[in-house]
């Protein structure tokens, strides 16, 4: 029956409405294998090996095991004689300048709720300058450039300690320690930059992860439940599958998904912004499960239905390029699919975690560049913290929890990258006085003003020049919303309008639509 009332709202000529066109992100599971860009055709030819040549002021501190543990090529078999991909790493030194070491002092002030400063004292650390060398050759069979040298001169802060005389006493008595920490930091940064240059020019990565589709949220909407009960749909027919499952399969399971997306988008007559945007959404939903079910070119023609919209080129250029890209690595890898069977190397298969399943590349406020392997489901809980995985001393992945102060920026991949921004959030800490930092994840992003999502249901606004951003479950956004939207319209009467109407509502999908009126003024 429901099918049946889906169809009928499908023949239904489409109307200009005044409801609104609200879309919002709604994510599914995907999953695959990231093909290599120079595959050896050949299975019973992928092996590879690691050695590495290590100075003594590094060998003392960490074993060369531990090192070449951590560099792995998947689906290929780790061979010591004659393999296809050699890996020679080098660690020629480690030298901590002792001129370098300083005392740094901090001031602390301690603040009651009015903002009144009612202590202060001072906090100190130690400095010091340190200098690694480091470097890797990769011979291979396409005979392609892939060395580097990865020397790494830093400067190393410790924690705050109340005395200049306790930050001196740890230094003395954690030194070694100190050492160990810098060098393992080096050697992971080496290792996971090295792994994912190989495996993606060799290797065969079982990948998972989330992507999105563009789905209505407006309540009066004709085409917001057909819409609801096919992403359902998606969702239910993703969750199951992994990176082996049949192609054919899943391209039998969302084929009439994406013929049920098009006659929605083939339904719309009018020209005016909300129902290019519904098309639009209609159309980008279309190319994305193409992609999904590794057709290209049909993803390609979805995305180019969109250029005649005038309504977000960027992401049909964006579908198209990542399309091409698919369709080029498939023909490399003379397979129309990117499911397959990895195999696993039993003899040499040291570092295995199932549950960790993705790449992050983090950037520290430090300005430091980790590669780290992340669980794609605690995505959902960056915020205040993220939870990722690196190696320990003995190369084996370990949990690692980073505060959000701690973190410029996490990137996952195109859909989810995160930004440390500052707000209080209402959410996290309702009862806060004053701003704290946190991970969002960027959703729109402009000169003049920005909307970022905390833990998917909190939005943040940020204003040109403005620091600290204003969060839509603040009490003034709860009790006083249409005065709080007003406050970024700026000279855009039209959406002021719109705000004394009662158009738009406090949650994600309608907001996306509010920034988005003020920035285009429509």
């Amino acid at each position: 029956m429901l099918r049946i009332l889906i169809l009928i709202v499908l023949i239904l000529p489409w109307f200009s409405w005044s409801q609104a066109a609200d879309i919002d992100k709604e994510y599914f599971s995907v999953a695959y294998v990231k093909l290599p860009s120079h595959p050896i055709l050949n299975e019973n030819e992928r092996t590879y090996n690691v050695s590495s040549t290590i100075d003594e002021t590094v060998g003392n501190l960490i074993s060369e095991t531990a090192i070449s543990n951590d560099i792995q090529i998947q689906g290929f078999r780790r061979e010591e004689v004659a393999p296809k991909v050699h890996v020679k790493l080098n660690l020629s030194s480690f030298l901590i300048d002792p001129q370098s070491f300083s005392i740094d002092s901090k001031l602390i002030e301690v603040k009651d709720d009015d903002g009144n400063v009612v202590r202060s004292y001072y906090v100190y650390r130690y400095l010091f300058s340190y200098k690694v060398r480091g470097g890797y050759m990769v011979e291979n069979p396409f005979e392609l450039k892939m060395e580097n040298n990865l020397d790494r001169v830093e400067k190393y802060a410790s924690d705050y300690f109340n005395s200049k005389q306790e930050a001196y006493a740890h230094y003395d008595v954690n030194k070694e320690e100190i050492k160990e920490e810098i060098l393992y930091n080096f050697v992971e940064y080496v290792s996971y930059r090295i792994d994912d240059i190989i495996n993606s020019a060799f290797g065969y990565r079982p990948y998972k992860t989330n992507a999105y589709l563009w789905i209505l949220d407006s309540r009066n909407n004709p085409l917001t439940e057909p819409q609801k009960t096919e992403f359902s749909k998606v969702k239910a027919i993703m969750s199951g599958i992994n990176h082996e499952a049949p192609i054919e399969e899943t391209r039998e399971a969302l084929s009439p998904i994406v013929e049920a997306f098009e006659q929605m988008a083939n339904q719309i007559e009018g020209d005016s912004r909300r129902e290019r945007k519904v098309k639009f959404a209609c159309l980008y939903n279309c190319a994305i499960l193409s992609y999904y079910m590794d057709i290209p070119s049909q993803a390609i023609k979805y995305a180019e239905m969109i250029f005649p919209l005038k309504y977000s080129d960027t992401d049909a250029e964006e579908l198209i390029n990542t399309a091409s890209d698919l369709d080029k690595i498939l023909a490399a890898n003379m397979v129309d699919s990117r499911r397959m069977v990895v195999p696993i190397d039993e003899k040499f298969n040291e570092v295995e975690v199932e549950e960790v399943s993705s790449f992050a590349y983090l950037v520290t406020v430090e300005n430091d560049t980790l590669i780290a392997n992340m669980n794609y489901q605690d995505l959902a809980m960056v915020g205040a913290e993220a939870k990722v995985y690196l190696p320990d001393e003995n190369g084996n992945l370990k949990l690692n929890i980073f505060n959000a102060a701690d973190l410029k920026e996490l990137v996952f991949d195109e859909n989810n990258i995160y930004v440390q921004k500052e707000f209080i959030s209402y959410k996290n800490n309702p009862r806060a006085k004053s701003p704290e930092k946190y991970l969002v994840r960027k959703e729109f992003e402009t000169e003049e003003l920005s909307m970022y999502a905390f833990l998917d249901d909190e939005v943040v606004f940020f204003i040109k020049d403005e620091e600290v951003g204003y969060s839509n479950r603040s009490y003034k956004f709860l009790m006083g919303f249409k005065n709080e939207l007003k406050k970024f319209t700026g000279s855009c009467s039209k959406v002021n309008e719109l705000i004394d109407k009662n158009y738009y509502k406090n949650n994600t999908a309608s907001l996306r639509s509010f920034i988005e009126d003020v920035v285009y003024c429509e």
